[in-house]
C-alpha cells in the first residue's frame, strides 16, 4: 500500500486515535485560566495527543448521551431511537471524535508537528489518551462518561480578578463590557464547581501550576495512569502561552507574573463593587480573597 506524506500521517494516527478511543482527558476552565498552558503541557507527553483549539461541541454530544441514557425521558428516547445500547453509544462517540479530529479520525486539527514525528517513528511509546478542551456540565459529564468509559477530566481554575483583568486584553473577549466579563467568570465557578468533588476529575489551581509546574504535571499524570516524563514540566515552567495581548513566549511563568502589579490596580470604584457584587460568591467558593 502506498501513501503520499500526508495520508500516511492521517492513517497512521487516525488509527492510533481509534485504539484508545474510550480514554479521552477532558480539559476544563473559564477562559484566561490556564487551559491553553495546560493543554499545551499534556501534550508534551508521549502518550496523549492534545487537539488545537477548542472542542465546543463535545459537552453538546455529552448532553445527548445523558438525555438518551440518565434523564427522566431516557426511556422514551430508548423506545423511539433507532440505534440501541452499544451501537449507539459506539455511533455518538465516533461522530465525537469526527468533530474533534475530522472524519474517521483523520486528524482535521493536527497538533505540533513535533507530536506526529513522534507518532510516527515510536512504537515503544504508544498512544494511550486523546484530549480536547471543552465545556461539560455536571449533566454534560455524566454523558461523557457514559460515551468513554475511562474519560478523565482536568480542571483549572484561576482568580478571578487576574481572569478579567485578562479577558480585557484578550480579542475573544475584549468587547465585552466589565459587568459580563465579572458574570462570565462567576457562572463559570459555579458551572465547574461538580468537578472539584467528581471521582474522575483531578483539580489544578492556577497559582500552583505557575508555582510547582513539576508537582503538578507529576499528579496529573499519576491521575490519567500515565508514567511521569520530565518534558511537559520543562515546557510550562519555560513558556508563557498567549500572555494578556501579547504572542507565546519563551520565559519563566512564575518570574514574570510576580513582576507584575495587581490586577485591580487601574480599576476604578464602580468597577471594584461590581465585581465584588458578581464575582464575591466565587471567589469565596475557590478559597481566594479578595484585597480591595
Amino acid at each position: 500500500m502506498m501513501f503520499k506524506t500526508g495520508a500516511w500521517r492521517r492513517w497512521l494516527v487516525g488509527r492510533k486515535l481509534q485504539r484508545c478511543i474510550e480514554s479521552p482527558v477532558f480539559v476544563v476552565g473559564a477562559g484566561r485560566s490556564g487551559t491553553t498552558a495546560l493543554c499545551e503541557m499534556l501534550d508534551r507527553h508521549s502518550n496523549i495527543l492534545m487537539a488545537r483549539g477548542e472542542g465546543p461541541i463535545v459537552h453538546r454530544f455529552g448532553l445527548l448521551a445523558y438525555e438518551h441514557q440518565f434523564s427522566k425521558k431516557a426511556g422514551y428516547y430508548q423506545h423511539n431511537t433507532a440505534l440501541v445500547g452499544e451501537t449507539f453509544r459506539k455511533s455518538i462517540s465516533s461522530l465525537c471524535l469526527d468533530c474533534v479530529w475530522g472524519p474517521r479520525y483523520r486528524v482535521g486539527l493536527l497538533p505540533s508537528q513535533a507530536k506526529i514525528r513522534d507518532l510516527r517513528t515510536s512504537s515503544k511509546k504508544p498512544l494511550k489518551r486523546w484530549g480536547v478542551k471543552a465545556f461539560p456540565d455536571e449533566h454534560s459529564a455524566a454523558g461523557l462518561v457514559w460515551l468513554y468509559p475511562n474519560a478523565k477530566f482536568i480542571y483549572i481554575f484561576r482568580n478571578g480578578i487576574d481572569v478579567v483583568r485578562s479577558m480585557s486584553k484578550f480579542p475573544s473577549f475584549k468587547l465585552m463590557s466589565f459587568e459580563e466579563k465579572c458574570r462570565f467568570w462567576g457562572e463559570r465557578v459555579f458551572r465547574y464547581e461538580y468537578l472539584r468533588r467528581h471521582e474522575r476529575a483531578i483539580c489544578v489551581r492556577f497559582d500552583n501550576f505557575v508555582e510547582n509546574s513539576k508537582e503538578v504535571c507529576d499528579r496529573l499524570f499519576e491521575h490519567l495512569a500515565l508514567p511521569k516524563e520530565t518534558g511537559p514540566a520543562t515546557l510550562s515552567s519555560g513558556t508563557i502561552f498567549h500572555p494578556l495581548d501579547g504572542p507565546t513566549q519563551t520565559a519563566n511563568p512564575k518570574s514574570v507574573f510576580a513582576q507584575r502589579e495587581p490586577a485591580y490596580t487601574s480599576w476604578e470604584a464602580a468597577e471594584r463593587n461590581t465585581f465584588k457584587k458578581l464575582c464575591g460568591k466565587a471567589m469565596d467558593l475557590l478559597e481566594y480573597e479578595i484585597p480591595f
